[in-house]
């Protein structure tokens, strides 16, 4: 082989998982480049980047974060009707 090793051990991984999250060190188009090369066929979605599942990532923490606010705020309302907010404040 003439490229680049650290290329192939990525296409590698992709072959034997069928998806691959690549490092920030690889290019998302270089890396489908390199497997057209191969000519291994790529399904939708299975290459992202770092970055993309970073964004992922935040976004899920997000939405978590969110939802807790909204099931602390249900539990203070609960608690306040049932005459045990202060408890929960000591």
């Amino acid at each position: 082989l003439d490229g680049d090793a650290a290329m192939f051990a990525q296409v590698l991984i992709y072959l034997r998982h069928g998806s691959i999250t690549l490092p920030v060190t690889i290019s998302k188009e270089m890396f489908v480049k390199e497997l057209e090369y191969y000519d291994v066929e790529i399904g939708p979605g299975s290459v992202k980047s770092e970055s993309e599942a970073a964004a992922n990532v935040n976004l899920v923490v997000e939405r978590l974060s969110e939802d807790i606010k909204v099931q602390s705020n249900s539990l203070k309302k609960i608690a306040s009707s049932l005459g045990v907010l202060d408890d929960f404040r000591e």
